[in-house]
């Protein structure tokens, strides 16, 4: 992507703000019986963005040998 963990990472924290920001409303507008389908739109596009900036900083930090071992079950103990 070209971009630094840093940046990746205020993008990340930036976005996750806006979502809450969002699931905020939504909750506000729920407590009265009254919202939109504009906002559910937007709380679509906001969790999605979040994701998209997790899977880059992921993607910044991860060897193709790396992902296919971290996304291996894990045993766990009996």
């Amino acid at each position: 992507y070209g971009c630094t963990n840093r940046y990746l990472l205020v993008r990340l924290r930036n976005e996750t703000n806006e979502l809450a920001r969002v699931v905020a409303a939504l909750t506000r507008r729920d407590a009265t019986g009254t919202f939109g389908g504009d906002i559910r739109l937007e709380l679509i596009r906001e969790a999605a963005d979040v994701a998209n900036f997790a899977m880059m900083l992921a993607d910044n930090n991860a060897q193709a040998t790396d992902f296919v071992e971290a996304t291996k079950p894990r045993r766990t103990r009996p």
